[in-house]
């Protein structure tokens, strides 16, 4: 009797000890997300995420941070994929998206020209061309010219990269292996027009020419191109646009574009400026196009 009576409160301990144990904290996985206002070149994150403790930031410009809520301003325009990893005692999560940073907007502000070094040279109408890109989607270009610079636009674009094909005609460039031809009353605002011309056949066993099918209308421009009408600077004018190169029709070269601006009359239609000059035997003897490497 003395035994039992010394295991029943022994049993009755052991029962409400092992009653009194917490179950097992359970840490949650974190879940990472964010958000993004970009502004020109400056990218603003919003972390959204939860349950997490610690957090690593890729810019996808070799470029870091562990903040909660960075500002990261990028170097170059270009796309660039930017990932957040969240961390806790649960364990890590991710999440990337792909920005598309550009500080060139067109919309007759050429204000955000400043800082971009003019690419070529030309003649005539037109004094300078720079140029920039978003990888090999769009190209935006800025067209600089003395007073008389008409918004009737010739664009001469060797997408592929190779002279060998493309327009090899005593046209405006001789041997600039151009594919495609922009052409229109580009920088009119509501008077705009233009129309798209690939060079047909281009596959370098024939010298190819323009299929001239296509009809100028405002209504298919805004397909591939967007440009701003004149505005009046020191000494002259000046506008800017944006060609979609993803709706060209072509294989675009990933590596580089050759690229040729001319400036029409309204009155003749015929050439009075060009960057590069026109070919010729002094200047441009082998009528090539400006040869631009994609950032």
């Amino acid at each position: 009797m003395k035994k039992l009576s010394y295991i029943l409160p022994m049993l009755l301990l052991m029962f409400v000890v092992s009653s009194c144990k917490e179950d097992p904290v359970v840490i949650p996985e974190p879940t990472a997300g964010f958000s993004v206002a970009i502004d020109g070149k400056v990218a603003t994150f919003t972390n959204a995420s939860a349950d997490a403790d610690t957090y690593a930031w890729e810019f996808g410009d070799g470029e870091s941070s562990s903040e909660a809520n960075p500002v990261h301003t990028y170097a170059a325009n270009g796309s660039y994929v930017a990932k957040l990893t969240a961390t806790s005692a649960g364990g890590t999560d991710s999440k990337q998206e792909v920005l598309d940073i550009i500080n060139i907007t067109i919309d007759g502000d050429l204000s955000d020209w400043d800082d971009t070094e003019v690419a070529f040279t030309g003649g005539g109408t037109i004094t300078n061309v720079k140029v920039e890109n978003l990888d090999n989607n769009k190209l935006f270009l800025y067209v600089e010219g003395t007073a008389d610079l008409t918004p009737l636009t010739q664009v001469y674009l060797n997408v592929d990269n190779d002279r060998s094909t493309g327009a090899q005609i005593d046209w405006q460039y001789l041997m600039g292996g151009e594919d495609v031809l922009v052409e229109g009353n580009l920088s009119a605002g509501e008077e705009q027009y233009g129309a798209l011309y690939p060079c047909e056949p281009c596959d370098g066993s024939n010298p190819g020419n323009w299929n001239w099918s296509a009809t100028p209308s405002n209504e298919n421009i805004a397909d591939f191109v967007v440009a701003s009408e004149m505005i009046s600077i020191q000494g002259g004018l000046a506008y800017e646009m944006v060609i979609d190169l993803t709706a060209l029709g072509k294989t675009i070269s990933t590596e580089a574009i050759g690229i040729a601006v001319a400036d029409m009359s309204l009155e003749t239609w015929g050439p009075v400026g060009a960057a590069p000059v026109f070919w010729n035997e002094n200047d441009n003897p082998e009528g090539t196009l400006f040869v631009y490497t994609f950032k």
